[in-house]
């Protein structure tokens, strides 16, 4: 049987279709219903698959990170080894850099820009971090979409949750006026930083909607041109039926 999961996302929806079809023929119409009912992975969730299926030390470590980093984390808020934080929170870090390494090299493969995914695969991998039901999926190389949290990235929180524990260092004497000075300068070229950064993300999720929206109609069109000719599959036999 084809591994759908494994083929590149142009091909995802003809060999699914095709499957779909072979099943109904020899009478499994409930997996074929299953099968038709998949949806196309999205580059960033494709190339992730193949990682898993080809580079499993890479996510075995990965998922190894991210739970030593959540066990530091608890630890670290009940008063006890608040330097192992950091540590797990750079062990992360760069696990999960290892995973989009790769994950890229996959989609260079492929004939598309790595360049263009890199920063949709980094989001993805986080949020496969944040959900214990796409981890599983993740290891069995069938991600399909992975949405980002809107809890935002994880490893920020608990990046600043490390800073916070630290006891402040002693501050020398300064310039009181200059000080508000410097301070209200920052505060302004924060505040513009982070219109720029919301106007940013806007464009980000227009785009990233259109796109969806575009892929999920073609795949509802193909999913109802199979249903269809399902329906004239047992109409002829049917018919055949009554002629024989």
């Amino acid at each position: 049987m084809t591994d759908l999961f494994a083929l590149d996302p142009g091909d995802f929806v003809a060999a699914r279709d095709q499957l779909a079809r072979e099943l109904r023929k020899q009478g499994h119409r409930d997996e074929a219903k299953a099968t038709a009912a998949l949806r196309r992975p999205s580059v960033p969730a494709w190339a992730l698959n193949q990682v898993a299926r080809t580079d499993r030390s890479e996510i075995a470590e990965l998922l190894d990170a991210a739970a030593s980093a959540q066990q530091a984390q608890a630890a670290a808020l009940s008063g006890r080894d608040r330097e192992g934080l950091r540590a797990a929170l750079d062990r992360r870090r760069s696990a999960v850099r290892a995973v989009v390494r790769v994950a890229r090299a996959v989609v260079d493969a492929s004939g598309r820009s790595g360049d263009t995914y890199e920063r949709d695969i980094e989001v993805a991998v986080t949020a496969v971090l944040d959900a214990p039901e796409l981890i599983e999926l993740l290891r069995a190389g069938r991600l399909t979409d992975v949405k980002a949290s809107t809890d935002g990235d994880d490893d920020n929180v608990v990046a600043m949750f490390a800073a916070s524990i630290e006891p402040a260092p002693e501050t020398p004497e300064v310039d009181e006026k200059a000080a508000a000075r410097a301070r209200r300068t920052a505060t302004a070229d924060v505040t513009r930083a982070e219109k720029k950064l919301a106007a940013a993300e806007e464009k980000v999720r227009v785009a990233e909607a259109r796109a969806h929206a575009a892929a999920a109609a073609v795949d509802d069109a193909r999913q109802a041109r199979a249903a269809v000719e399902a329906e004239v599959e047992a109409a002829r036999a049917a018919l055949a039926e009554l002629e024989g």
